[in-house]
């Protein structure tokens, strides 16, 4: 078509068509081809990895701070990732720990545990423990570590 297209064009500039016969031509043509896609519609084969969390949308290939790494593209509402193995994502990886589940009620929702985690002081380059409620991001409470327990302030000195 793009062929046949440009050899009128060609007619246009040696004037043996007039550009206003190529325009009706071609808008008739794109006419004819759109109506056509509208009856029998398109079928086009969408090629990919489903995510098999949401089951809405494919994944995508994104490179992170870590390296390469698979995204649900129906973020943020599905907000699922997988590693990247051999140029695909692995369903099979065990997610990141989040930290060690603790019998320590939250003070501050009452609802939710201590969960125990290793942190890194971005000065000092040292690891540290502190502990966060299980019910983030509901509740954001934290806490450091003293004596392998968290410390948590009196509720006197609230």
């Amino acid at each position: 078509m793009t062929a046949l297209w440009h050899q009128q064009q060609k007619d246009i500039e040696a004037g043996n068509i007039k550009l206003k016969a190529f325009l009706q031509g071609l808008v008739s043509t794109v006419t004819k081809e759109v109506e056509e896609v509208r009856a029998r519609g398109l079928d086009i084969e969408v090629k990919g990895h489903h995510c098999p969390t949401c089951k809405k949308h494919l994944l995508r290939k994104t490179k992170g701070k870590s390296g390469y790494f698979w995204g649900c593209r129906g973020y943020p509402d599905c907000k699922a990732t997988f590693p990247n193995k051999g140029s695909k994502p692995d369903f099979n990886s065990k997610p990141k720990s989040t930290g060690q589940a603790t019998d320590h009620a939250c003070p501050e929702c009452e609802k939710g545990k201590l969960v125990k985690r290793t942190g890194k002081s971005k000065k000092t380059k040292k690891s540290f423990n502190w502990y966060g409620c299980d019910q983030f991001p509901t509740c954001k409470a934290r806490f450091f570590e003293k004596d392998g327990k968290p410390e948590i302030p009196d509720q006197e000195d609230a």
